[in-house]
């Protein structure tokens, strides 16, 4: 099924669903940066680490796929709807900490394995 209306990037059905029960809250509201961490977890793995939102970062990750930021951008400001604004920056934003937060989550495992082999 497609994540966003013509975005031509397809989920199977189960996956969304699950990715959007996952982001509901208590009260009915729709934590979006759930489902754009979890979209990503999707399509990229670990490996969303090698990349940044739109390429620009100073390290010179490329950018994920515009099809795919399109798409995931359209889905969540849908879920959220109306009353919620979500710019382009905090969409931004919250695709490069995720992808930060890998980075920073594989080097944790190389040091521990490195302290590890010391003992």
């Amino acid at each position: 099924i497609e994540i966003a209306s013509g975005s031509k990037i397809y989920f199977p059905i189960s996956v969304k669903k699950q990715i959007e029960k996952t982001s509901e809250q208590e009260d009915g509201s729709c934590d979006w940066e759930t489902i754009v961490k979890l979209a990503l977890k999707e399509v990229y793995d670990d490996n969303i680490s090698n990349y940044s939102a739109k390429g620009k970062d100073a390290n010179g990750r490329p950018p994920i796929n515009i099809k795919l930021y399109n798409a995931i951008f359209d889905w969540v400001k849908k879920k959220v709807g109306p009353n919620k604004i979500i710019t382009s920056k905090m969409f931004n934003a919250t695709i490069n900490k995720y992808s930060a937060n890998k980075r920073g989550n594989e080097n944790q495992k190389l040091n521990c394995s490195k302290h590890s082999k010391k003992n």
